[in-house]
């Protein structure tokens, strides 16, 4: 039996965040990224982010962001960990939980 993607967790590690592909999506505008990027950058600085509660990145893993308001497109099915974990939805960045 395979689980759905509600009981996948995607692990936060340093080699899944090279492989996400928010940065490129259209929903996580310029100033969103700004806004994120003096936390995002502390936690990425960490040997291991495992621990690390939310990260404005890998919605798939650290769940809904802070600062996106409303989809733009979703580029989520194009991304590499989207394959890898067999996930099924999109808009990961506007779903709480992530998963």
């Amino acid at each position: 039996m395979n689980p759905s993607s509600s009981q996948i967790k995607v692990d936060k590690t340093k080699a899944n965040l090279k492989k996400c592909n928010c940065m490129n999506c259209p929903s996580y505008s310029l100033g969103c990224k700004m806004k994120a990027m003096p936390k995002n950058m502390m936690e990425m600085m960490k040997s291991d982010i495992s621990d690390v509660d939310h990260m404005e990145a890998m919605f798939c893993a650290f769940g809904k962001s802070t600062c996106i308001g409303e989809p733009k497109g979703c580029v989520c099915s194009d991304c590499q960990l989207h394959k890898e974990y067999n996930l099924d939805k999109m808009y990961y960045c506007l779903s709480e939980g992530g998963q």
